[in-house]
């Protein structure tokens, strides 16, 4: 009798040690998951402060370049150096990005949407996060150039220098 005893402990004991090892796989299971969630989130957030990094730096640039935005909107890929606009937002070279211009819809019917040319100074700035070792994102900004800024005469154009048309 006390030999079939032994024997139901040993059961007993195998049992439990091997509900306790499953129990350590599934909860080592999930951490491994929660981790890996959390790196991916962190990742796509360097991706998306990449692509902002890009918008500042093109903002500040195409500014500077009004008069050449035709020639962006048109060059293909024959651009004139230094477009589109790349760079890194990391110290240490990483955080790739690339910063280009599209037209926006600035023509209407019965005239045609010309791509190439832009009409009305506005654009929309794409920003590109282009470092290999990140997930992808891109980030669309209207950008308008103030004409009101301008010392001159030429920031008039029929609307006065206030914006108030010809209200001076």
């Amino acid at each position: 009798m006390r030999r079939r005893e032994e024997g139901m402990i040993v059961a007993v004991v195998m049992t439990v040690m091997i509900a306790m090892t499953l129990v350590a796989m599934i909860g080592l299971s999930l951490m491994q998951t929660s981790l890996r969630t959390v790196g991916m989130q962190r990742e796509a957030a360097r991706a998306l402060y990449c692509a902002e990094a890009g918008l500042a730096a093109g903002r500040i640039l195409l500014a500077q370049r009004v008069g050449l935005w035709n020639t962006y909107l048109s060059c293909g890929q024959a651009c004139p150096s230094g477009y589109p606009i790349t760079g890194a937002a990391a110290p240490d070279g990483s955080a790739t990005y690339s910063v280009h211009i599209e037209d926006n819809v600035d023509e209407f019917p019965p005239q045609a949407n010309n791509p190439f040319v832009d009409n009305d100074l506005t654009v929309v700035m794409v920003a590109r996060c282009t470092d290999a070792r990140l997930p992808p994102r891109t980030i669309r900004q209207h950008l308008t150039y103030d004409y009101r800024q301008l010392p001159d005469y030429r920031a008039q154009l029929g609307f006065g220098r206030a914006g108030a048309r010809n209200q001076n």
